[in-house]
């Protein structure tokens, strides 16, 4: 340590340094100096260092008259921000330019260029003869692009001639002329292909473009070609000027030669916060209908209808109340093509969580304007009001949980629907009588009764609960159940049954079927079972002793976070029959470099698929590839589809950066 010390010293000190256009700062295991020739000569373990460069080799040789640095054997350093490594190099200390024989540069973290010749031209500015582009630093050998002349400037573009892209050791494609752009900023730029097939609409190639529009917000382009579908276009708008605004806009049309038509849907997401609390809120999703050439069908998976909506509202947001001003178009289409209905602006009062007696109460109410085609075509009013008030109290030894909650819709004159209001009272008590311990378990009984009454039977598929799928008759209605709780550390498992009896009518009767009604009193049960953080299982189910059935049941179970499936057994609102199907998700690590996935929606009365698919990802250090198959038969013809696309290592992800939403 101390020989380096005192060598670095004495090569500060050498008159041949003083006359560089920049100081060096050397050191070395051994100098040996040549004052005739004005040569210095550093051997083992040799560095040069200026404001400009590192250079760092087994023997590193200074001329004083030519202001040039040779560096030999093993040399590697850092200049212009960029790591380097080559056999040999020469660095021209004047004009701060070099060569670099047999050697590699690595810009901006991740592109690794290796070549022949790679000559530094100053400003950030390179060029390579016989060279090579990865973004795999350490398994260049798995893939690159090769090129006879490679110029490229940091933060800037790669400009290709003769390019050829290699995968192991051999060569797929050739491109006379090839730009990239050899940045880590978001940046204009192609993104990777997708190439497949369907059925339906042919051999498919698509195409995005990214354009950045300044540090908050971006655009791409998508371009779709379908063999037998035509073309499609596709743009992309984002922003996030700020951290309480962002949105998401999308469009994308297509004159589609399977049907003669063009067809076009609007997807957009737009949410601003102000200082105040208080929420600018824009969602929509339009489209001409539910059977888009790209599969947009499942964007929220529903069955037999498709809801397309725009939603607009202010909310003013306050500690004790929430006041929304909304103008919203909604269109529901079914499978049989029919229509539902369309809303119009609404006002929205919501009230936060208050204490009144010992009551904690909520209050929500709006008003606004309907129309529904399928009634008549003009619009009329519509408003509601909803309350519910919550009390616990302690009675003798038990402890009394009693919850009230009134509804009222009404309509104006000119509607052809009916007004509807419920009310319902329910009770729940529990004691410690009811409570035991059985180690680290407690086990809890609750019973509970309720009573209330409704009239439903003219009201809206908006305003029927989502559990239920028959509509209940008007009248007076009883309630009786009793709910067990288990609890283990941080577990906890629920279940329940209860009895639902209309004391005066028919208990209920089948939406899409109204002259099916039943006469008994149902019995519901429920139950919520985890096992561990990623293992859970639970079950709704409804029986009818009367026809001696089961009319609902949804049996879910979630292993992990690899499986889940669920059996589904009940009418659902728009289609005619008993939905008697098996959905389920796998996907899992097959080895360190293969995934897959499959998903699945399985009807028994059919006996086959309403719709599948399988995915398959192989990724190997830096260089991958996913295969899609998809089958769909919701639509009204059934389409299977073939995509498979290339994963090159940060390849259109790295260069993009898309904004983080």
């Amino acid at each position: 340590m101390m020989r380096r010390l005192l060598l670095l010293i004495v090569c500060l000190a050498f008159p041949v340094v003083n006359g560089f256009a920049d100081n060096l700062n050397i050191t070395a295991d051994e100098v040996h100096s040549d004052t005739k020739k004005e040569i210095l000569s550093l051997v083992g373990s040799a560095t040069v260092q200026s404001q400009k460069v590192t250079i760092h080799a087994d023997l590193i040789t200074i001329y004083k008259k030519d202001k040039r640095v040779v560096a030999e054997g093993n040399v590697h350093g850092e200049m212009a921000d960029g790591k380097f490594t080559g056999e040999k190099m020469e660095y021209f200390t004047e004009k701060g330019t070099a060569n670099i024989t047999n050697g590699s540069v690595v810009l901006s973290q991740d592109f690794v260029f290796r070549a022949r010749e790679i000559h530094y031209l100053g400003d950030d500015r390179y060029h390579l003869v016989d060279g090579s582009m990865t973004t795999c630093p350490d398994c260049c050998e798995k893939w690159s692009f090769d090129a006879s002349q490679i110029k490229v400037r940091k933060e800037g573009y790669a400009f290709f001639d003769n390019l050829t892209f290699r995968v192991g050791k051999h060569h797929y494609m050739y491109l006379p002329k090839f730009i990239y752009p050899a940045k880590m900023k978001r940046t204009f730029g192609l993104l990777p292909p997708e190439i497949g097939n369907s059925s339906k609409h042919g051999f498919s190639y698509q195409q995005s473009l990214f354009i950045p529009i300044g540090d908050s917000m971006d655009a791409t382009y998508t371009l779709d070609y379908y063999s037998k579908a035509g073309t499609g276009n596709g743009f992309e708008y984002r922003l996030a000027r700020k951290p309480d605004e962002f949105g998401e806009f999308y469009v994308y049309t297509i004159n589609d030669k399977l049907i003669g038509e063009r067809r076009s849907f609007f997807d957009g997401n737009y949410h601003y916060f102000l200082p105040s609390g208080d929420k600018i809120r824009l969602q929509s999703f339009e489209g001409d209908d539910f059977n888009l050439i790209r599969d947009f069908t499942f964007r929220d998976y529903d069955l037999a209808m498709r809801s397309f909506f725009t939603d607009f509202s202010y909310e003013i947001n306050r500690p004790h109340f929430q006041f929304t001003v909304t103008a919203t178009r909604q269109n529901i289409l079914f499978a049989d093509g029919k229509k539902a209905f369309n809303d119009l602006p609404e006002i929205r009062f919501s009230s936060r969580a208050m204490t009144l007696a010992g009551h904690r109460i909520r209050l929500d109410a709006g008003a606004g304007d309907v129309q529904n085609p399928n009634l008549d075509d003009s619009s009329f009013l519509s408003s509601f009001v909803k309350a519910e008030a919550t009390r616990n109290f302690a009675l003798g030894s038990f402890t009394v949980v009693d919850r009230f909650q009134a509804a009222f819709h009404g309509y104006g004159n000119n509607s052809a629907l009916n007004d509807y209001s419920s009310f319902l009272g329910e009770v729940r008590l529990f004691s410690p009588a009811l409570e035991r311990q059985y180690g680290s378990t407690i086990h809890r009984v609750q019973l509970f009764a309720g009573l209330g009454y409704h009239n439903a039977s003219e009201a809206f598929p908006e305003f029927i609960n989502d559990s239920e799928d028959y509509i209940l008759p008007d009248g007076m209605y009883g309630s009786l159940g009793v709910e067990s709780t288990l609890s283990s550390g941080n577990t906890t498992a629920i279940g329940g049954l209860y009895v639902t009896r209309n004391l005066s009518h028919n208990n209920y009767h089948n939406p899409n079927d109204t002259t099916q009604t039943s006469e008994t009193s149902p019995l519901v049960g429920y139950l919520r079972m985890p096992f561990s953080s990623g293992v859970s299982f639970s079950l709704d189910a409804r029986y009818d002793p009367a026809l001696n059935t089961v009319d609902r049941m949804m049996f879910t179970a979630n292993l992990g976070e690899h499986l889940s499936a669920s059996y589904l057994r009940a009418f659902t609102f728009g289609e005619n029959d008993v939905r008697d199907s098996l959905i389920a998700s796998i996907h899992g690590r097959l080895s360190e470099n293969w995934t897959a996935s499959f998903s699945a929606d399985y009807d028994f009365k059919l006996n086959d698929y309403r719709y599948k698919m399988i995915q398959i990802r192989y990724y190997r250090d830096c260089i991958g590839m996913n295969i899609t198959y998809r089958n769909n038969s919701y639509s009204t013809v059934t389409t299977n589809e073939f995509i498979i696309s290339l994963v090159l290592r940060n390849i259109g992800e790295m260069f993009k950066y898309r904004l983080g939403l």
